[in-house]
């Protein structure tokens, strides 16, 4: 599993490199939208959700990206930072609940960030 984690890093990272060209680099900033961060879990007994939530951002903000890829990316990240969990099987259910409620209503903060470079 850690195997299948890593090399999915990896193939991301080599995918979307023309996105962090010009060295920009994302912070570890936290999850959920602002003003509602205490109310999203950054992490799980162990594991730390934030670096998958600031790259699900920063997905969000490329021009012409696909909600879907970002999301399903976001969602096997989040399972992956579980394998750093003293509660794996909580973390992977705190992990799926996550996933699907950022499927059901990040479709307003996905839009936005897309609205940003069209104006």
């Amino acid at each position: 599993m850690r195997t299948k984690c890593f090399l999915f890093m990896i193939a991301a990272a080599l995918s979307s490199a023309e996105a962090f060209a010009g060295g920009y680099c994302i912070g570890n900033g936290p999850c959920g939208p602002r003003g509602l961060e205490w109310a999203v879990p950054q992490g799980f007994a162990g594991a730390d959700f934030r670096p998958a939530c600031a790259r699900h951002d920063h997905c969000y903000t490329i021009p012409g990206t696909s909600r879907r890829v970002c999301d399903r990316r976001f969602h096997r990240e989040l399972l992956c930072a579980c394998d750093n969990s003293r509660r794996p099987i909580l973390c992977r259910l705190t992990a799926n609940t996550m996933g699907v409620v950022t499927k059901l209503f990040g479709g307003p903060a996905f839009r936005g960030s897309q609205r940003g470079w069209y104006r």
